[in-house]
């Protein structure tokens, strides 16, 4: 299992957290400043089954979205 990152176009420092349900941070990932399209993939296949939450931040602006690893 993992999951995918796909920053679209552009020069933007970028990072990512991945959170438990509780808050706790389970990975912190800085992919440094991009410029055009970025992908980038992590494995989550060793997580405990549960929800986590990924905080995406690019160019100081932050994106959240809920993921549940079965």
């Amino acid at each position: 299992s993992s999951i995918v990152i796909n920053v679209k176009e552009g020069y933007h420092p970028v990072a990512y957290k991945i959170l438990d349900i509780a808050g706790s941070e389970i990975a912190n990932v800085d992919l440094g400043t991009r410029t055009g399209e970025s992908i980038h993939s992590m494995n989550v296949a060793e997580l405990p089954v549960g929800i986590y939450f990924v905080q995406l931040d690019v160019d100081g602006y932050k994106i959240s979205r809920k993921f549940i690893k079965n």
